[in-house]
């Protein structure tokens, strides 16, 4: 249950994905070998296309971090480099590919045989979330909430 003073859950995506496999001599090992970081903003409202009270979700990328280091022990050793970038149309092609990756990959040290998202559930504790959000409009003038 989700309400305007929960702490934020201990979520997270493993950073470190497999994804397909390759030989590499008598071993296979993942294909996978982006290194990518994409930060960005989480926003979430209560109201569909249609009108209709429902939980929409999205996600605002705000910049790239695209880099050589691959995060093994042998590569603190290497000359390894990194850029950030921001062009917006990078970030949406960047957020659709790391969500591919996501949706058809597993955390690399999973001990889970099957593909699946790994996106938690929740409910939202409206009543809760009605009365923080009544708290928060008293608290401006009509003018200061209307929009531009």
């Amino acid at each position: 249950m989700v309400g305007p003073s929960s702490e934020l859950p201990e979520v997270a995506i493993p950073m470190f994905r497999s994804i397909g496999f390759q030989r590499a001599g008598y071993r296979l090992v993942p294909i996978l070998h982006t290194k990518l970081v994409l930060l960005g903003n989480l926003w979430w409202h209560d109201e569909g296309p249609l009108g209709e009270v429902t939980d929409v979700f999205g996600f605002i990328p705000e910049r790239l971090w695209i880099g050589s280091a691959n995060g093994t022990r042998s590569s603190r050793s290497n000359l390894e480099m990194g850029v950030w970038l921001t062009d917006p149309q990078l970030l949406n092609a960047a957020r659709g590919f790391l969500t591919t990756v996501i949706r058809h990959s597993e955390d690399i040290d999973s001990a889970n045989d099957v593909l699946e998202p790994e996106f938690a559930s929740f409910e939202f504790d409206d009543e809760a979330m009605a009365e923080a959000s009544a708290r928060w409009a008293e608290s401006y003038t009509e003018d200061e909430l209307e929009l531009p």
